[in-house]
């Protein structure tokens, strides 16, 4: 999944007043490894980041697949380019460079393997997706009207994306925004919708969708309500499935969490401490989403991610494929999920002095 880079007015153009943090409410933070026949580790097993000769491996991580052969790439937003890891950490090489020409890039901001040993790449600034081979090579491009501001796939090359939003029609003070989410086969072509859909609430840890593409559908969540739904690849909605984790009020953590979460999409600089003061003055919601992000693996089990930055520890709701009752990890360490599948947990966290790492973790199941 992605949320769209906005640039520091877009964001400010939602701030309508100013919003103190309502009361906390208390949280679990046991750290559990193993539930109901699914695990994670506590550690990671692989940590990308530092530098070489002076130079950063990566100076953004903004999504990141593990590859069937197990290679790692990594979505580096600010450098142009994706970095490929084999399947010990190690660098193998980047792909792509600044532009806007055949596998050139201007901001890629996800990756995915839609298809085997293929990587298709959403460059936000040019608003296109290009897939290439391992080695670099494209083998194919095409633009992407409307922007999208969520996209997934699955390695049977389908796709579902929710465009950029609009103001909805709503009255109360922080309305959800809507837009079209539609569903495409690889070469681009419509395959199903699921109509207008709430995107996003303007408030501060508002609602925020997800969704996700399966082996046989899609899973789409507007986070108000702890529940999601399925849909087949033809838009029709054939189910719903409980999170079972009530809303909760936002701490100042949270808050703190989200402001630089905000800071980080943009990139770092010498006004951040004037950014953060403008950012606070976002009105902010009474309570968080339901969730953070929806992940499937290979056994089409739902990984939803239940904290958010400030909690302290990542936590997942995990949904078994044929139903059963659900099962809670939590881990230690706060990372924001890119995915869970083939055995392992691919995320992003930061190190002390902000420089932001890839994170590989064991995760999976029995089932």
């Amino acid at each position: 999944m992605i949320t769209r880079t906005w640039t520091l007015a877009s964001l400010l153009l939602f701030c309508v007043g100013c919003g103190a943090p309502p009361p906390e409410l208390p949280h679990s933070t046991e750290t559990v490894l193993s539930a109901g026949g699914f695990h994670v580790s506590a550690e990671p097993m692989i940590d990308i980041g530092g530098s070489v000769d002076g130079q950063p491996i990566l100076t953004d991580v903004s999504d990141a697949t593990r590859l069937a052969n197990g290679l790692i790439a990594v979505a580096d937003k600010f450098a142009d380019r994706i970095a490929l890891f084999d399947s010990t950490g190690s660098l193998v090489r980047y792909l792509g460079r600044t532009g806007s020409g055949p596998g050139e890039f201007r901001g890629p901001e996800w990756v995915g393997e839609c298809a085997p040993d293929t990587l298709t790449v959403y460059d936000a600034m040019a608003s296109r997706l290009t897939t290439i081979d391992t080695a670099g090579r494209v083998i194919s491009q095409r633009p992407l009207t409307p922007r999208p501001t969520r996209i997934a796939c699955n390695r049977g090359g389908m796709f579902v994306m929710i465009a950029a939003p609009s103001p909805s029609d709503d009255s109360d003070t922080h309305p959800m925004l809507k837009s079209a989410a539609v569903v495409l086969d690889r070469a681009g072509g419509l395959v199903g919708s699921l109509g207008d859909v709430p995107v996003g609430s303007s408030a501060l840890l508002g609602a925020s969708a997800v969704i996700a593409m399966s082996d046989s559908g899609i899973i789409y969540g507007s986070a108000e309500a702890p529940s999601l739904d399925l849909y087949t690849f033809a838009g029709a909605q054939h189910g719903t499935r409980d999170v079972g984790m009530p809303r909760r009020t936002p701490t100042a953590a949270n808050v703190d969490g989200w402001v630089e979460s905000q800071i980080e999409r943009v990139g770092r600089s010498a006004n951040d401490s004037i950014i953060r003061v403008m950012l606070r003055r976002f009105p902010t919601a009474d309570l968080m989403p339901a969730y953070r992000s929806v992940h499937v693996d290979e056994r089409q089990n739902l990984w939803v991610v239940t904290s958010f930055r400030g909690d302290g520890f990542t936590e997942l709701r995990v949904l078994p494929a044929h139903g059963g009752e659900p099962a809670t990890l939590r881990f230690p360490s706060e990372v924001t999920v890119f995915e869970v599948r083939g055995g392992f947990l691919l995320g992003r966290t930061s190190d002390s002095t902000l420089v932001p790492r890839l994170v590989v973790y064991r995760a999976g199941s029995e089932r």
